[in-house]
């Protein structure tokens, strides 16, 4: 079911993080960056300009489930950059119980300012890598940083993964407003 989470930072503003499920266990051919494993890198161009308006990171995993307790699980996201560990603490996700054996997937959004306080010098990295930890087979993921200009093609993507009538609405609309959100100028 899909899903939102706020995670609370050091400073007590919340910035919030959305994410969803779906048993379709694909990944949207928008998300151009894939691997067969529990991590992955996105490098980063260094010719991006500043037309090219970062509004966050997206992330999709393919994955089978096994071992998971009939109480809520929670997914940890790990994140390096040129600097290093991007914090102490991993980024949690609470999800349902899903069924074993079950192939689905789980997708991410992360905003910008999410990275911009944990990090002294995004602009600049020449990667971002992303590990997932929890008790989830990744069969696949993908990644991609969503754009000012891509933003609605990063809604379709996730939304045609969802039979028609399944999402209400005021999840769309909440997923959909990251498009009118500030965006981080690539310098």
């Amino acid at each position: 079911m899909p899903g939102s989470h706020i995670e609370q930072l050091w400073s007590n503003d919340p910035i919030e993080v959305i994410y969803g499920s779906s048993m379709a266990p694909r990944i949207p051919d928008w998300f151009n960056n894939r691997s067969c494993s529990s991590s992955i890198t996105l490098e980063m161009h260094p010719d991006l300009n500043d037309d090219w308006k970062v509004m966050g990171y997206a992330l999709i995993l393919v994955h089978e489930t096994y071992d998971w307790s009939k109480e809520i699980s929670s997914i940890y996201f790990y994140f390096e950059t040129d600097e290093g560990p991007l914090s102490t603490r991993p980024l949690a996700l609470r999800v349902d119980h899903v069924e074993s054996n079950d192939l689905g997937s789980i997708w991410v959004y992360i905003p910008a300012n999410w990275f911009l306080v944990r990090a002294k010098n995004v602009d600049g990295w020449s990667y971002l890598k992303v590990s997932v930890m929890q008790s989830l087979k990744v069969k696949e993921c993908g990644a991609r940083l969503v754009h000012e200009h891509d933003a609605q093609e990063f809604y379709d993507s996730i939304t045609c993964m969802y039979p028609l009538g399944s999402l209400d609405s005021e999840f769309l609309h909440h997923l959909y407003s990251y498009s009118e959100m500030d965006c981080y100028s690539v310098e």
